[in-house]
């Protein structure tokens, strides 16, 4: 019974060694893909210049609604209404707060 034990053992052992050489051919085939994938990123990157183009897109649109805000007074009337609601909502709560109490 010992030397099937033994057995039973060492093939365990094998099949770890085994699983781990597989996990290890999988992890660097997923590090060589990731290093392949990053590398052509940057190539199209640097031939249409999208980091650069997004960048600018968005700085536009930030002027754009910033200059909408200025006009329209946006960010202010949103505060107020958010403020205005709160105040509205705690009123509510405390005239509820009363008739339940009385």
């Amino acid at each position: 019974m010992t030397s099937s034990n033994t057995n039973t053992t060492a093939n365990d052992e094998g099949s770890n060694n085994t699983a781990s050489a597989r996990w290890s051919s999988i992890g660097a085939k997923v590090l060589a893909a990731g290093a392949f994938v990053s590398a052509k990123a940057k190539e199209i990157d640097e031939k249409h210049k999208i980091v650069d183009k997004t960048k600018n897109a968005c700085s536009a649109v930030a002027t754009k609604a910033k200059e909408v805000d200025e006009k329209h007074h946006i960010t202010e009337k949103t505060k107020a209404v958010c403020t205005t609601a709160a105040v509205k909502t705690k009123e509510g709560i405390d005239n509820i707060s009363k008739s339940i109490t009385k």
